[in-house]
């Protein structure tokens, strides 16, 4: 039996009310030589046992497989689970709550095979759900075929585009050794970030083929005080995967920004959004942490043209109390939402 085409990665938890829509929205694909992997992430409702039972009725060429975490481990464990199990050319990851337009694979996967792309990318769709508004957002823009040194900078210091609405080369992912951290927060753009710095071609696709549904109960949602120890996690092993692949030296300033950018001061953020009675000290501690892996942040080029992060470092640095008011202000002008 031939490999398939495209494996689908959908980890479920707690999306009973989406995971139909999900599943028809692959279903619908109009390429047929597809594989589904459903990984069940043991959430607390019957979003899994939903599916188990709509894909019992579905008589189609597409296959369909479950498997199951032996607890609930986050999308990062459950993402590596379908990984591991995957068996098409390329891979595709799609969450729950989530859904693709019809041409997603066969536009994505066309595209791929013409420049040989160890990674694709195209644009997608962000809603929020019960809203009912939506808009399209750009995302990569490397162009197709080789990728250079310097677009990989570029993109490292920018993150902006969604790693769903990529298809990964599954031997590429594997040859160097590509997987999610299984932390609970960024294991998404700490992927996105590794197989971008190893890639050596792309290409892209600039129509919206991944509908995002942004609610306000999803994981990435969730209000947690402590969750910025899980992102600040992430990038750490992001920096590992780095220096133990050699590609440490050839962006240590992008990825010594993105880490300030991404992992400290969102978290900083994260943890004054998501807690009441948010403590000064802790800030500090953050801060102390963050110096003490990067003691010469200052000298970074990319630190240096960004006013907005040197002044919130100034404040952290001068006065834990004063940079902890600055940053609730930022927070409650984006209406919490971190």
């Amino acid at each position: 039996m031939n490999s398939p085409k495209v494996s689908i990665i959908i980890p479920v938890y707690n999306a009973s009310p989406y995971i139909v829509a999900c599943i028809d929205s692959v279903i619908f694909q109009t390429m047929d030589d597809i594989e589904v992997l459903i990984v069940d992430d043991k959430g607390n409702d019957d979003a899994i046992g939903k599916a188990v039972r709509y894909v019992a009725d579905y008589t189609g060429s597409k296959i369909f497989r479950f498997l199951e975490m032996p607890s609930n481990g986050g999308p990062g464990k459950a993402r590596n689970l379908g990984l591991s199990a995957a068996q098409g050319e390329y891979v595709a990851f799609l969450d729950s709550d989530d859904v693709l337009e019809a041409g997603f694979c066969d536009i994505m996967y066309s595209a791929a095979r013409k420049q040989k792309a160890d990674i694709a990318g195209c644009d997608l769709m962000r809603e929020t759900v019960g809203v009912g508004e939506s808009e399209a957002v750009k995302g990569f823009r490397a162009g197709s075929g080789e990728l250079s040194a310097g677009k990989k900078k570029r993109f490292l210091t920018r993150v902006n585009a969604d790693f769903h609405s990529f298809i990964y080369n599954r031997q590429f992912l594997l040859d160097n050794e590509i997987v999610f951290t299984e932390t609970r927060s960024a294991e998404d753009i700490c992927f996105l970030a590794c197989a971008i710095m190893q890639a050596r071609k792309v290409a892209t696709v600039k129509r919206p083929l991944y509908r995002y549904r942004v609610r306000r109960t999803s994981t990435s949602q969730e209000k947690d005080s402590l969750r910025f120890r899980h992102r600040t996690a992430s990038f750490d092993g992001l920096l590992e995967y780095a220096k133990s692949h050699s590609l440490y030296e050839d962006f240590a300033q992008e990825l010594d920004y993105l880490y300030m950018k991404e992992a400290f001061l969102v978290s900083c953020r994260t943890y004054v959004a998501n807690t009441d009675d948010y403590q000064s000290y802790v800030l500090e501690e953050m801060f102390l942490n963050y110096k003490s892996k990067f003691p010469e942040y200052r000298a970074n080029r990319y630190y240096k043209r960004d006013l907005k992060a040197r002044f919130t470092l100034f404040l952290l640095r001068i006065s834990p109390k004063m940079g902890a008011r600055y940053i609730r202000n930022k927070v409650q002008k984006i209406g919490n939402r971190v």
